[in-house]
């Protein structure tokens, strides 16, 4: 018997109490009113601009829930859960992305982490970004697979890696990728890598969280660098960012699809997303095939805002801080996320208390989830030239006030 009957409680008080000695605590914040403009939580008295939601086209803000019976599925998918709303809904997004077959899962993180397990075996080996969403690389260690990290959109790094690593006994290679890297905003080099796909006989994984619905007009990036199915072994694309919804889908051969059905546990043994849901985000998904205004608005936006924040930062602060926001290989592929990486995880937090006290939110992002501390700057659709001049000239005087205060 343990000397310390609440040996679980005194574990996790101590990982808290170094989380905050890291300044690495998370806290939840309850929301008050939002949409994706404005934002805000209980303990403000005023909204602030919102430069923090995934909702790049401005959806998810403008539903209404449809009157319809049936709210719940009622039971997993393979019992009696999969109504005819599942089924119409994954045939219309394969067809959209020009696959045989979609597989309707919970979340994007679901769709990566427990359609990877499923899939791999022990044997294979797999080449992944390092930057890749934790999702992807939760998927590769469950499955017991090798993992092979290389270097960040370094296609040398990844050649290097194939070259080095041989095969073992009844196994297969894999590369993995993010399309868009959420906390860069950067593009993965999508034809370089299915071209060294087909070459050693790879399967190649994209996921699309971030670019489904903002590039290739509404299609995602694989449409927007002219890749296809063809050239794609699993595309993962998610409808909580651009769709405005919840939710994600697993889109592939048939055949591949067919075996998650059979052995996906996390689909299998899930009440199956309600059919309401489904209404909803069908109206989401035909809101976002149609945003062609909003997209073009969010591309001039974008260009915008990357411009604005370099010339601040080289004119300014070289000094205090650095911007990883990179050009692709497309000119017109910049993203609506910027990224303002910074030193320290106290300047990062220091700099994001200020902004929203002068009423802008912005997202702090800390290790673990990046090596080095960051605001991620998010743009969308409703945002007008005006809210980023606003966001530039708070900027600015965030980082002044961060200097005084010795940040």
């Amino acid at each position: 018997m343990s000397e310390n009957p609440n040996w679980l409680e005194t574990r996790c008080s101590k990982r808290i109490k170094q989380a905050h000695e890291q300044n690495l605590l998370r806290r939840r914040r309850a929301v008050v009113s939002a949409d994706s403009r404005q934002c805000r939580f209980e303990d403000q008295n005023q909204p602030c601009l919102n430069f923090s939601s995934n909702d790049y086209l401005g959806i998810a803000s403008g539903l209404a829930l449809p009157a319809r019976q049936g709210y719940g599925a009622g039971a997993s998918p393979l019992v009696n859960g999969y109504w005819v709303d599942h089924q119409a809904f994954e045939q219309r997004v394969a067809n959209y992305l020009g696959f045989e077959a979609a597989l309707l899962m919970s979340s994007g993180y679901s769709a990566n982490a427990d359609g990877l397990a499923t899939l791999l075996q022990t044997d294979d080996l797999v080449f992944g970004d390092r930057l890749n969403h934790s999702s992807l690389t939760s998927g590769v260690i469950a499955s017991g697979a090798r993992l092979r990290r290389y270097r960040h959109n370094d296609l040398d790094d990844l050649k290097r890696l194939i070259e080095q690593t041989p095969l073992v006994a009844g196994g297969q290679r894999w590369i993995v990728t993010d399309a868009v890297f959420s906390m860069d905003g950067d593009v993965a080099p999508l034809v370089e890598l299915a071209n060294a796909a087909k070459e050693i006989g790879a399967a190649l994984v994209v996921d699309d969280a971030h670019g489904f619905g903002v590039f290739g007009g509404g299609r995602g990036t694989i449409a927007a660098l002219g890749l296809s199915a063809g050239d794609v072994d699993l595309l993962v694309v998610t409808f909580g960012k651009a769709v405005g919804a919840s939710g994600a889908c697993i889109c592939a051969k048939r055949v591949i699809i067919d075996a998650l059905v059979q052995s996906c546990r996390a689909y299998i043994y899930s009440t199956a997303m309600p059919p309401a849901m489904v209404d909803i985000l069908h109206n989401c998904f035909l809101n976002m095939q149609q945003a062609h205004a909003a997209r073009a608005h969010l591309a001039t936006i974008s260009q915008y805002a990357t411009k604005q924040l370099h010339n601040l930062l080289e004119q300014k602060y070289a000094w205090l801080v650095s911007s990883q926001i990179s050009k692709n290989q497309v000119d017109d592929m910049l993203h609506p996320v910027l990224p303002l990486v910074v030193n320290t995880v106290s300047r990062a937090l220091a700099i994001g208390a200020n902004l929203e006290a002068a009423g802008f939110l912005v997202g702090v992002i800390r290790p673990p989830t990046v090596p080095i501390a960051r605001l991620r700057i998010a743009v969308n659709a409703l945002h007008e030239l005006e809210d980023i001049d606003d966001l530039i000239d708070a900027i600015d005087i965030a980082l002044e006030l961060t200097a005084i205060q010795g940040n």
